[in-house]
């Protein structure tokens, strides 16, 4: 079918572009009734845009989209009219998937007994119909989708569970949730060598340079899972509710000088921003550090430490 057709109104001929939901030929009327739609999101310093034109149920079951009105094994863009398009203005890893910094069509194949695969193709100003050919997809990204809790009656693209080092983007629509992993490197990196680490771990006791009756513990252990250095205060010193626990992770900013950042539930989760980071800087002596001082953003020392005895 035409992605053009004419109509008599008034006495008069007027071209109405239809919004084509099916592809491979089967259209449904959307009549331009698919309002353009932008959402954004930035994650670790990267900017991830979606633009896409949202179609709406209007009537239809929201069971009958997927593998009824959109055939299985077809490729559709979720959107309506111009390809939906993503663009990232760094490296991102989508499900597992390295997806470079630029600006992407988004078409999606829809199959029945496996993973749905996300296409992202160079071409961002296609229209819907015809899908572009598997050959020409950059990348093609496996998601599992799952029946959402509730009905979503227009087309959604949005952001979820944010933290310091990802996120999740998902598609919705009907009862069809399409959930996307965003993973992206910190550009500080959190991981440490194993035996750059030893030199650090132990227990250590702060004194407080404005009041040296202030004292306060900090430990600092080597996950080596994650190959990372966390640490632990004062008890109560941050925020515990529920099932939430919140702790310290030091991210190597040079060699012997750590930015201390914070975890929730033992992944990253937030990251100072440069005017309000608070950095350790250690003394080595024979390949084990004996002290370090803890700086504020304008490089004032603010406490001094030593191992715990």
């Amino acid at each position: 079918m035409s992605n053009e057709q004419w109509a008599m109104s008034n006495g008069q001929w007027a071209m109405v572009v239809v919004g084509a939901l099916l592809p491979g030929g089967s259209a449904l009327a959307q009549a331009r009734a698919s309002e353009p739609a932008k959402v954004s999101q930035t994650i670790a310093g990267a900017e991830i845009t979606i633009e896409y034109s949202r179609p709406s149920l209007r009537g239809r079951h929201p069971d009958s989209l997927f593998g009824t009105q959109i055939e299985w094994g077809a490729i559709w863009t979720p959107g309506a009219n111009n390809a939906t398009t993503l663009s990232t203005s760094r490296t991102i890893v989508l499900n597992g998937t390295a997806v470079a910094a630029g600006k992407y069509g988004v078409w999606i194949e829809v199959r029945r007994d496996s993973s749905w695969l996300v296409h992202l193709h160079p071409d961002t100003a296609r229209w819907h119909l015809p899908p572009p050919p598997r050959g020409q997809m950059i990348v093609s990204i496996p998601a599992t989708p799952r029946q959402a809790d509730g009905v979503r009656q227009t087309l959604a693209w949005e952001f979820d569970n944010l933290r310091a080092g990802g996120g999740q983007m998902r598609m919705w629509w009907g009862r069809t949730l399409l959930p996307i992993e965003i993973a992206i490197e910190s550009s500080l990196g959190t991981a440490v060598a194993a035996d750059v680490a030893r030199r650090y771990e132990g227990a250590w006791t702060e004194t407080s340079v404005r009041d040296t009756t202030r004292r306060r513990p900090f430990t600092i252990r080597y996950d080596t899972a994650s190959r990372q250095l966390v640490a632990t205060g004062a008890a109560g010193e941050l925020p515990q509710h529920g099932t939430a626990t919140w702790g310290y992770i030091l991210l190597p900013r040079s060699e012997d000088i750590f930015v201390v950042a914070y975890t929730l539930n033992g992944e990253l989760a937030q990251v100072p921003e440069p005017g309000q980071q608070v950095y350790l800087e250690f003394t080595v002596e024979n390949g084990r550090a004996t002290s370090y001082v803890r700086r504020n953003a304008r490089d004032q020392v603010t406490a001094n430490a030593v191992r715990t005895p």
